[in-house]
């Protein structure tokens, strides 16, 4: 059966989706088990402003899978728009639930961001809340641009990990962009932007 995408709700030319917890949680299954190839954009009210700022932003936030409405904000305006169903979908949050509901699964999880060392930390903090989660790696990568050498480099390493997910924390929009210039080059079936 083909992906269909939720709905979205047009917040100042950025298509928010009016979903809940339950229902990313579900997207997020359907993506991996069809091998679909998409991200997920975690969306507080700055991202909604920066991308009133920066077409690159817009067409980044817009281009992924699934655009959770994360803040209340957000929540209260898909409400506003006839979706009375819609709650906050919190990355942190939406990361916790589906590590859990994983781990059954067998889903292979890799951590892309933060400082040297954090990746590897949350997978241990991780792997002791669900035992049975499966990690395959992580990477911090540097404050400054990666020379195309290095990009490439990292895209070889997550690849070869073969994550069904990976988590991207750089913090928005930094993720956003990222997710969406790397999509294509990357073979796992999910990214999700959760910084």
């Amino acid at each position: 059966m083909p992906m269909i995408e939720p709905f979205r709700v047009n917040i100042l030319g950025v298509g928010v989706s009016a979903i809940n917890m339950s229902m990313a949680l579900d997207f997020m299954e359907r993506a991996i088990a069809q091998g679909l190839r998409t991200y997920v954009s975690v969306c507080p009210v700055s991202t909604v402003l920066a991308c009133l700022d920066d077409p690159a932003i817009r067409r980044a936030v817009n281009g992924a899978g699934l655009v959770t409405p994360d803040g209340m904000p957000i929540v209260w305006l898909t409400r506003a728009a006839g979706h009375p169903h819609v709650s906050r979908v919190y990355g942190p949050d939406l990361m916790l639930d589906f590590c859990a509901r994983s781990v059954g699964l067998g889903y292979r999880h890799y951590f892309y961001g933060g400082v040297e060392g954090v990746p590897k930390q949350l997978a241990a903090v991780l792997i002791t809340r669900f035992p049975g989660l499966q990690v395959t790696g992580g990477y911090s990568p540097p404050f400054q641009p990666l020379r195309p050498e290095e990009d490439a480099e990292v895209v070889d390493r997550i690849n070869a990990a073969r994550p069904d997910v990976v988590w991207v924390g750089l913090g928005s929009p930094k993720q956003d962009l990222w997710m969406a210039t790397h999509r294509e080059r990357l073979e796992a079936p999910l990214l999700v932007g959760v910084g």
